[in-house]
This record gives C-alpha cells, structure tokens and sequence, in this order.
C-alpha cells in the first residue's frame, strides 16, 4: 500500500523540528501547517518518525531566502547509533533549488530522524508534495517448464521439443533450448510474462537425446536448467498395404478389362503382389523399388457369371498386408441388333426404321400423300407389296418410293365419228381432246367431262376423266334441175334455175361452148353446152348428187356430100366418116 504525507503528517513533521520528537496524529499535522501557511522560520527543526518496511520518501522543499541544510539519518538497531542516509544543502532563493527541490529516496525499516537546519532571517522554508509509499517488489527470476516432450521416437520420426516459460515481474527475455549440448532453439520473451520455444528434429540412429533448457529475464536472473532425455528405437518392421487400382465393377459379355492392385511398404522392403481370380493365379510382381509396387493383367469374360479377385501383397521380413476381395460382374450377351433404315421419295412417307433383335421381321409401311401413289420399293426391297416384311438378319436400308398419281381418260365418240384416244395421265397433266365427225356426220358436242361444242377441249387431269364426243348424221338433199332446151348462137343469156332441197345455194359448172356468169348462161358458140348442177353440203346436210343438163347452141348449116378420094372395088365398104359435112352457109 501507498502511505502519503498529507498536510496533517506534514504539521507533525514541522512540530519535530520545532523540538517536539514524537508521533504526531495527522489531523493535528493539518491544522498546525494551515495556521503557518506551511512555512517554518529561522531555526532548526527536526522530526522523528518509524517504518515498519521500506518505504520510498518523495518531497519538494522550497525556501525563500537564506541557507538551509536538510539531512535524513536512519538509527541502526543494533547500535543504536544514527547513520546519515541523506544531506543538502540549499542557500539563496526558491530559484537556486535548481530542480525546484523535488527529492525521492528509499527508506529501510526503522526509525528515521528528518533535520532541517535554516538561516532564514525573514522569509520561510517548507516541504510539500510528501509522499511515502511502498517501493516495488523484488525482482523475480523466471520459471520454465516443458511443453511438448516425447519420451521415445523411432529412427526417422520427426517429433518436436518446445519449452515454455514464464515471469512474474513480466520482464521475461529469451527462452532457450538445447540437443546434447548444442544450440537447438532459441526465442524472445514474448509478451514478457509467457514465451514458448521449440523446434522439430529426427534422429538418424538408434541413441538417447537430451534436451535441456533455460528462461533468461532482462535483469539477468535466470530459471532452473530443465533437462529431458529421449529414446530414439529402431522402428519395428511395419506389414505393406494394398489397395486396389483399376477395377471396374461391371463388365459386358466379352468385353477386355485391367485388374490392377498397389502395394506400398513404409520399410522399404516390400517383396512380391499376388493377385488370384476366383483362386488362380492371376498377376505377380516383385517389390519394385521396395517401396512400391502394381500387379496387373487383363481378362474377358463371357457372362452372365461373377468373377472374384483376391490381391495380397508380402514384405522382406514376411509380413503380409490385408487380403483384398472385388468382384467383377459379368454380364449377359447382349443379343445381335441390325439397324433399319427407312427413307421415302416425295409424296409420301415410311414408317420409321430403328434397332432390331438378328431375325426378326419388321413390316415396313409407305404411306402416300393425296397426290402421290406408292410406286415401289428400291433398296433392301422391291416390288409394290405395301407394306412389305423386312428380314433383320443385316443392316438394312430400304426405301419407299412415289408417283404423282395417274389417272386414266377415257374417250368415245356416240355417232359417227372420231375420237382423240384416251390413256393414263399423271396428276395434274393437261390433254387436248378433238373430235373428227365422218363425212356423213357432223360434231353436235361434248358429253361426261367436258363439255361446248368446240371439237377441240382442252382436259386437266385432277381425277379420273370420261369425255365423249356425240355425232350426227347429215340429212340428204336433192337437187332439183330443169332440163335445158338447145339455143342458136347469140341468144341473150339466160337464167339457171336449179333448186337444193335442203334451201342451200346451188352452185354450177359448164363444159362446151358457154360461160356462166353467178347465175347467168350465157353461149358463145355453137357447140354441145352441159351444166351441171351441185350443192356440196354443210354441218347439217350431205352433198346432192350433182344434176347434169345438155343443150345445143345452134347456128344456120348446109350438108354437103364429101366424095371419097378413091374409087371403092365391087367388094370395098365405106370404113371412114360418112362422106357428108355440116358448114357453115
């Protein structure tokens, strides 16, 4: 605890020095230096006073003028005489107190006697700011223990030493640790009050390794050394591992496979892996490296059936790992599949190809469209079946093919007459259809598809078409023709008057001596004139029979006898022209 020298303990110590050597209670202290304003005249002053411990005494003494001496002395107990444990001397004003008097210094337990000794004549002197309190504990060395400590390791192992420290006045420096004797780790004080230090290690050899350690404190006081010894063995041999590689768990019928197993030995001295199928002898090897090893082989199997593999793997020194045990499921035959292509032309479709087990039959189907018409197969099949059986026994590819759709024409005629002919037309096909009457008929239209009395139609063919071209027969005329009665050379024209039954025009002709003139004859010379008389029908009528009229253009004439140009014998007959001629008068 801090004991502080208040204003009270200050009186008392003023009334010691006045003479007054005695233990002065603290409230008298106050009251005394309130009514001097602390101050202490010319004189000498002392004060008597006790410190069951040591104690540290801080003050600041001022005086206005003259010279003054303090001392501080301590009674030794065993001799009872006083021995001088302070002394100043202080002359002029407050200012040649330098630093403005302010003192600090340790006090033993005992008794004390404070002197203070002035000259003042006018002025004062005083103490202020007393204090007494207890000084700092002692300094204490730190304390060090293990922390991480092993007893034994095997030759290799790593394992690690750390020691940690600690100390109570917090002033803790290094923390230090030591292998047989060398330097092994070394550290600061950390935080001051705790600090670790440590380092990892292995050791080549079977031995004993001791390890010692040590706290050091800024003040030099050290920690007991600690020491720890460790057994370094030699490792006893450790049995290899194994463990599987590339193992599938399933596996198709016939399908190759790796069946591998990897052994690791931390001694080193791995010997052999063996691996067995269903308790054969599958796959060996050596050590390897004595370290490491793989075992393998390769298989195919026929399914459906369960394979089982066992792989163990042994050291040098004979000792084994665990035994392995995997299973490879084998499985069933995948049955034989042959792929169906199917395809379709334009105008239709196929139903659709796939997968399918070998012999197997699939009925395959072309379906047309409105316009088309299946037409065949091309491909894997033929012919015109729809649908058809394919047989799976190979890949196959088949396609179906289409037509525009045809549609047949039929053609008659209903009379007498001609017909373009009919036939099969593809979908959307334009035919021209004439009609031809006989020549004792006429065209008197269409009948079915088509229809006008054109002779020429044209047909489209969208479905099928039956177009008939009907006929008539003409009806017969006659011509009605006067006969014509002869007439001299010179006579005026004159009118024919030929009349058909059917009311057509008549037309004429004439031979001889005679020209007509649309109607009109007209003789021009002597001589035998026909006429003849036609009308060559049209759509309705037949042609008349022509009608044909002869007359005679006459003129005046004499006959005279043309004697022969030989006498005739007895027995000769005239066998030339007769002997008359006709001339003219």
């Amino acid at each position: 605890m801090h004991s502080f020298f208040s204003l009270r303990r200050m009186a008392a110590l003023i009334l010691s020095l006045m003479g007054f050597a005695a233990h002065v209670c603290a409230d008298e202290i106050v009251s005394f230096l309130e009514s001097r304003n602390g101050q202490l005249n010319i004189g000498t002053y002392q004060y008597w006073f006790n410190v069951s411990s040591p104690q540290i005494l801080r003050f600041r003494l001022e005086a206005l003028s003259g010279t003054s001496n303090i001392t501080i002395s301590r009674r030794r107990p065993d001799t009872g005489v006083d021995e001088l444990i302070f002394f100043a001397r202080y002359g002029g004003s407050y200012g040649s107190l330098g630093d403005k008097g302010y003192r600090e210094f340790n006090l033993q337990a005992g008794d004390h006697t404070i002197r203070l000794n002035s000259s003042i004549t006018s002025g004062w002197i005083r103490m202020t700011e007393i204090t007494l309190e207890n000084p700092p504990p002692a300094n204490q060395a730190p304390s060090i223990e293990w922390q991480e400590a092993p007893s034994s390791a095997t030759v290799g192992q790593t394992y690690r030493i750390s020691a940690c420290a600690h100390d109570p006045d917090g002033n803790l420096t290094q923390v230090n640790v030591w292998k047989n004797g060398q330097p092994f780790a070394f550290a600061g004080g950390g935080n001051g009050t705790d600090g670790d230090s440590g380092n990892s290690t292995s050791d080549n050899t079977p031995s004993t390794v001791t390890f010692t350690a040590q706290a050091v404190d800024s003040a030099g006081l050290s920690s007991a050394v600690i020491s720890h010894a460790i057994t370094i063995d030699t490792p006893p041999n450790a049995a290899p591992t194994i463990a599987w590689g590339a193992v599938p768990a399933v596996v198709d019928s016939g399908q190759r496979y790796t069946i591998s197993a990897r052994a690791t030995d931390p001694d080193g001295n791995l010997r052999t892996i063996h691996i067995w199928k269903d308790g054969g002898a599958f796959a060996s090897t050596e050590g390897g490296n004595g370290s490491t090893s793989e075992a393998s082989n390769q298989s195919a199997d026929t399914g459906p059936r369960t394979v089982t593999y066992i792989a163990r793997a042994t050291d040098a020194s004979g000792a084994t790992s665990p035994t392995l045990t995997h299973t490879v499921t084998v499985e069933a035959p995948v049955p034989v599949q042959f792929s169906l292509v199917t395809s379709a032309g334009t105008g239709g479709t196929v139903s659709p190809g796939g997968l399918f087990m070998e012999g197997s039959s699939i009925s395959v189907t072309a379906t047309p469209d409105a316009l088309h018409d299946f037409v065949g197969w091309s491909g894997d099949a033929s012919g015109t079946n729809n649908p058809i059986a394919i047989l799976m026994n190979r890949n196959r590819a088949v396609h179906a093919l289409f037509a525009l759709k045809s549609y047949s024409l039929v053609t008659s005629a209903i009379g007498s007459g001609i017909v373009t002919m009919g036939g099969t037309y593809p979908h959307g096909s334009i035919v021209t259809i004439s009609a031809t009457p006989a020549p004792n008929a006429r065209f008197a239209g269409w009948a079915g598809d088509a229809t006008g009395m054109v002779p020429t139609v044209v047909i489209v063919m969208d479905a099928p078409k039956l177009v008939q071209a009907v006929f008539a027969d003409k009806q017969a005329q006659t011509i009605s023709f006067s006969a014509l009665a002869d007439v001299s050379v010179g006579a005026a024209p004159f009118s024919l008057n030929a009349v058909a039954s059917s009311g057509l025009p008549v037309y004429y002709g004439v031979s001889g001596p005679a020209m007509i003139m649309g109607n009109q004859l007209q003789v021009i010379a002597p001589g035998v004139v026909s006429v003849e008389a036609r009308q060559d029908g049209n759509d309705f009528y037949l042609p008349a029979l022509p009608v044909v009229r002869t007359f005679n253009v006459v003129a005046p004439a004499v006959l005279k006898y043309r004697a022969p140009n030989r006498t005739l014998l007895q027995s000769e007959t005239n066998r030339g022209l007769v002997p008359f001629v006709i001339e003219q008068p």
